[in-house]
């Protein structure tokens, strides 16, 4: 599931003790993080939509 942090929240994965990047990632639907959505720590959200990357001169053929 795409989550990202609350406003105002800071978020450690409890694997690698990073933490939840404030754009948002993709994370395992497990008891952690369905914790962390019920106590508001963490909300489900779109991915964002990267633009496409700019085109190369002459790849418009």
């Amino acid at each position: 599931m795409f989550i990202k942090p609350c406003e105002g929240c800071a978020v450690r994965d409890p694997i690698t003790n990073k933490l939840l990047d404030k754009e948002g990632e993709n994370k395992p639907d497990n008891q952690f993080w369905q914790k962390r959505l019920i106590d508001l720590s963490v909300i489900k959200a779109k991915k964002p939509n990267k633009p496409n990357a700019p085109q190369k001169k002459g790849d418009d053929k």
